[in-house]
């Protein structure tokens, strides 16, 4: 949960190619830091890929979400981020995030409101420093990816979660 607002959660679609409907949605638990990055300075960016490309951006405003997680091996959210880090660099482009801020009152009724986009996503600290009982943790920065991302209030539900 975040630490300013325990009702609030974050979720990564598993199958980001899917259909909107089929697109898995699993809650990323254990979270022990959110942070909410935005700076309107422009800067010069230089993105190194895996097979000796360089990509150099010029941006404008830019903004992220830093997550920090303790990572459990029982969390189908938490396993399929290891994968990502695992596996192919291009696959951390155009993957799904989902941002549920729960009971904001709008005039006489509570509602919760959702944040769903495209995302790419940067590892910048993970797995332990070698000691044994060191609890592994994640650190990912979710950047967005387009100007697309849909903002909708949804009817307030009670804690019924799914993993």
């Amino acid at each position: 949960m975040f630490k300013s607002n325990n009702t609030s959660e974050l979720w990564i679609a598993t199958k980001p190619q899917a259909d909107e409907l089929e697109k898995d949605y699993k809650q990323i638990k254990f979270i022990t830091e959110l942070k909410h990055n935005y700076n309107v300075k422009k800067e010069d960016r230089t993105y190194f890929h895996n097979k000796g490309k360089t990509t150099a951006i010029t941006t404008g405003v830019s903004e992220s979400l830093t997550v920090s997680i303790d990572y459990d091996d029982e969390q189908q959210a938490h396993k399929y981020l290891l994968k990502l880090l695992l596996g192919d660099i291009e696959n951390l482009n155009n993957q799904f995030i989902k941002v549920k801020l729960k009971n904001f009152s709008t005039g006489t009724k509570t509602a919760d409101i959702e944040i769903t986009g495209k995302t790419t996503i940067n590892f910048k600290n993970h797995i332990p420093s070698g000691n044994a009982d060191e609890i592994v943790k994640l650190q990912i920065d979710f950047i967005p990816q387009d100007d697309a991302w849909k903002i909708s209030e949804i009817e307030h539900q009670e804690d019924n979660r799914e993993e």
